[in-house]
């Protein structure tokens, strides 16, 4: 397998199975290096990736040594936040909305299968929805259902440990510097 030049942009790859044995050919290609975490020097991906460091991904020293292979992380919100609201992606918080509304679960489901079509069909996301189209679906829905529907409050939703809330990822992130012995980010 050939390896994209030194000078190209570098990913970290979490996971030697053949999803990540698959991404290699499109990365060299698209001018990507990978570097790679594998359980084992058998797994399929470290058949491929030149730069694969093998161990437990919760070893401490094992993610050190993945750490000092990747340079950075650059994240581009504006494309984040357009794929995080691509498909649909709060179709299940519209769910528990539902459920917390007293609607059954099943009856729920169907619901939001129902929504989702309609996003469909007038090619928009669902909370891009008048109010008037949910409540044709589900009359339970009132205004307070876009706090559901926006992307930002479904993440600030998962308020737990472990959970999608920034308060939550800002918490595990420190936890993960200190851990590693990384700077604070600014």
């Amino acid at each position: 397998m050939t390896e994209a030049p030194a000078d190209f942009p570098v990913v970290g790859v979490v996971g030697g199975g053949q999803l990540a044995r698959m991404l290699q050919p499109a990365a060299v290609a698209l001018g990507v290096r990978l570097r790679l975490l594998a359980d084992t020097p058998a797994d399929s991906a470290a058949q491929v990736i030149p730069d694969t460091v093998v161990g437990d991904y919760r070893d401490l020293d094992t993610l050190r040594a993945f750490a000092e292979m990747i340079p950075g992380i650059e994240a581009d919100a504006a494309v984040m936040r357009r794929a995080a609201e691509e498909g649909h992606s709060t179709a299940t918080d519209l769910a528990d909305y539902l459920v917390k509304k007293g609607l059954p679960f099943r009856d729920a489901h169907e619901a939001v299968a129902q929504v989702v079509r309609l996003a469909d069909e007038r090619g928009c996301t669902l909370a891009e929805l008048r109010l008037a189209d949910l409540q044709a679906v589900a009359p339970q829905i009132e205004t307070d259902v876009y706090g559901s529907l926006a992307t930002l409050g479904a993440l600030a939703a998962r308020n737990h440990t472990g959970g999608t809330a920034p308060v939550q990822v800002r918490s595990q992130a420190q936890r993960w510097r200190a851990r590693l012995g990384s700077p604070p980010s600014p």
